[in-house]
């Protein structure tokens, strides 16, 4: 009788995977924290969160892939973990920019109570979108601040200039834009600028201001209202 050989394999290590993956996203957290670009996408309240649960998980990966007992687990290979963070981080998208101004699509800000005052000086954009909403802004003499961008032909934004935030309460996955129409002045799209004038609306009842000083600024550290 023929002796039949059977070959066993070694069992797959999932917890040493697992730990793997909860290294890599631990130290993608915390980077993304301790660099500050964790701001780019949730309200900078949330950050010492977000690195507490990165640091938790970076401990968790490492203990489990250390406890592994199966050769050739990613235990043996702990440069993968630094790499995978490494390239999750350059390979982050930026902050929300002009997209809802390019393609014409807007929405209201609404604020948690109606201004009492005119708004006058610098002035946050939400809050004068508010105020103009009110009927409490015309005319009104104007700083603020925001990236622009342009209409995309086709929408009815088309041809026309707007400076621009957007608003988040959590993260960027509740975000909201308010913009207002720039009117006798030229940006670059998607730079940054404090622009002063007066508060009026433009040809179609938009709110828009009569730019009478533009100036190129930085984006802020934190860019979201």
């Amino acid at each position: 009788m023929d002796k039949q050989q059977t070959t066993q394999r070694e069992p797959a290590d999932g917890g040493a995977w697992g730990g793997f993956i909860a290294a890599a996203t631990g130290l993608v957290l915390a980077t993304l924290a301790l660099t500050g670009t964790a701001t780019d996408y949730v309200r900078p309240g949330f950050v010492p969160l977000i690195l507490l649960t990165g640091v938790a998980l970076l401990v968790f990966g490492v203990w489990t892939m250390g406890a592994s007992s199966i050769p050739g687990t990613p235990r043996a290979s702990a440069w993968a973990v630094v790499a995978v963070a490494v390239l999750a981080v350059v390979a982050a998208p930026g902050p929300l920019g002009s997209y809802f101004v390019d393609t014409g699509r807007t929405a209201t800000v609404q604020a948690a109570s109606a201004p009492t005052e005119r708004p006058e000086g610098e002035t946050r954009l939400d809050t004068l979108a508010a105020a103009y909403d009110a009927g409490q802004a015309d005319g009104a003499h104007v700083t603020v601040e925001g990236f622009a961008g342009s209409g995309q032909e086709g929408t009815i934004s088309q041809g026309r200039w707007f400076l621009a935030r957007y608003k988040i309460t959590c993260c960027v996955a509740d975000a909201t834009g308010v913009r207002i129409a720039l009117l006798g002045a030229i940006p670059e799209q998607g730079q940054w600028y404090r622009a002063t004038g007066h508060v009026t609306a433009d040809d179609y009842g938009e709110m828009a201001l009569e730019v009478s000083e533009l100036t190129l600024i930085d984006e802020p550290e934190v860019p979201y209202l």
